[in-house]
């Protein structure tokens, strides 16, 4: 069996904004994270705002949390993660004040 590899990228607004001018901010690259989940195999993704100084991330303008799961082979995995890791790289320079996490983690089934 294939492992899983979960992709998680966090937004985190670091100016007052409202939650449409964040929204308006993040979302061709989301669509882009959306797009590069499908093609990757993912059946399942997630993304979730989370309003200004609310948990996890006390932020002044909002954050936004975006996760998939998909199950590829290590070579895809690989490459997936280069894109993954350039999309945030690319949205730190188009958005200086949002910053960009991203995490990759492997679970093997057994």
């Amino acid at each position: 069996m294939l492992p899983a590899y979960t992709y998680v990228i966090d937004f985190i607004s670091e100016e007052q904004i409202s939650e449409k001018e964040f929204r308006q901010l993040v979302d061709q690259n989301l669509s882009d994270l959306e797009a590069l989940s499908v093609l990757a195999g993912s059946k399942s993704y997630q993304t979730t705002y989370y309003p200004p100084n609310e948990p996890p991330y006390v932020s002044a303008g909002g954050s936004l949390r975006f996760v998939a799961v998909v199950s590829i082979g290590k070579k895809r995995a690989e490459a997936l993660s280069s894109v993954f890791q350039a999309l945030v790289a690319m949205t730190e320079y188009q958005v200086p004040f949002l910053s960009v996490s991203a995490s990759i983690d492997q679970f093997d089934f057994s």
